[in-house]
């Protein structure tokens, strides 16, 4: 086997890549929201909601003061492809405080939403107070609903939502009045392909190939890379290819995961056929990545 032959053909590919600019420089447009719980001093019985969502890949809960609006507690977990189970540690861990909460409604979202709804709602229940007059606040709400009030809680002025589920990806537009964005929505839109590229469980496994975490040292080694290589694909199956071939003509991890991040503006762009051009040269567009 002629070895010198397969050196030339590996840099005649690396040759013909195209690279794109560092993720690092874009840092100063990122705002990250991040809520701190605080603990209350007071011992007096807060009325709650809690909120689960049910995700193909994650389940996630909330605790919120039905006064404040405050986030009291919350839970992030890996399904595992068993939401009952993923649902049974949640509640296990909501539970160590039941004698401060009073449950005043739950809300369910996601993919197993309707399986969440089905556990922890009494139809009949619901039924007999809504006839008696009661306002019931429990029921399962859609992600595109849930992910526009959230929104619009925290910041009334935000006019776009991306949200990079664990495998889809959803995009919210509100109606703009002059140059102040309103409540109503305007438009949404769902990719419909199977384990779309650049959605989370795509960026989990190709970060994996590397030896890294998704949820930590995939940021950390990407903000370090000067040039990313760009995969074209956008699906999942077919990118996880690509990033063995990139390995395999020598480039380095931190250019590697570069170009997963930068996957995303490229994908939801196909996916969901958004345009983000507009939002790049739109002074006025708010836009939140979820």
């Amino acid at each position: 086997m002629d070895f010198n032959q397969l050196f030339k053909i590996t840099d005649f590919s690396k040759e013909k890549r195209f690279f794109a600019g560092p993720l690092h420089s874009s840092l100063e447009k990122v705002h990250i929201f991040e809520h701190e719980i605080n603990e209350s001093p007071h011992q007096e019985l807060k009325e709650v909601t809690i909120g689960v969502d049910g995700g193909s890949t994650t389940t996630k809960a909330a605790v919120v003061d039905v006064n404040t609006g405050e986030l009291l507690d919350k839970i992030y977990i890996s399904t595992h492809g068993d939401p009952e189970g993923a649902l049974k540690e949640v509640l296990d861990y909501l539970s160590k405080m039941r004698n401060k909460y009073l449950v005043k409604g739950i809300c369910t979202t996601g993919s197993a939403r309707k399986l969440y709804e089905r556990i922890l709602i009494s139809q009949s229940l619901k039924k007999r107070l809504e006839k008696e007059g009661y306002l019931v606040l429990d029921g399962a709400v859609d992600e595109i609903t849930c992910h526009a009030k959230g929104i619009k809680f925290h910041d009334p002025d935000i006019d776009t939502i991306f949200e990079i589920g664990g495998q889809d990806m959803k995009f919210t537009s509100f109606r703009v009045n002059g140059n102040k964005a309103t409540d109503q929505i305007k438009e949404a839109r769902m990719n419909y392909s199977c384990q779309a590229g650049g959605a989370g469980q795509t960026l989990e496994n190709m970060a994996q190939i590397l030896d890294l975490d998704v949820k930590s040292t995939l940021q950390e080694a990407a903000l370090k890379a000067e040039i990313v290589p760009i995969i074209d694909s956008t699906c999942g199956v077919f990118m996880e290819m690509e990033e063995n071939r990139l390995i395999s003509e020598g480039f380095l991890k931190k250019k590697l995961l570069l170009q997963l991040l930068d996957l995303l503006q490229r994908v939801i762009s196909i996916n969901l056929l958004v345009d983000l051009n507009m939002y790049k040269t739109n002074a006025h567009a708010k836009v939140v990545l979820l």
